[in-house]
């Protein structure tokens, strides 16, 4: 349980903020480019 906590806190630093952001980003953009790359793939 303790393991878990210090995950936790981990993510809730600057840290553990910066690396969200850069995913949620990323998600973002995989998302955008999704409905290219499925027409490229079709053709």
């Amino acid at each position: 349980m303790k393991n878990i906590q210090n995950k936790l806190s981990v993510f809730a630093g600057q840290k553990g903020q910066f690396v969200l952001a850069i995913l949620t980003i990323a998600l973002f953009v995989l998302a955008a480019g999704a409905p290219n790359a499925t027409i490229g793939i079709g053709r």
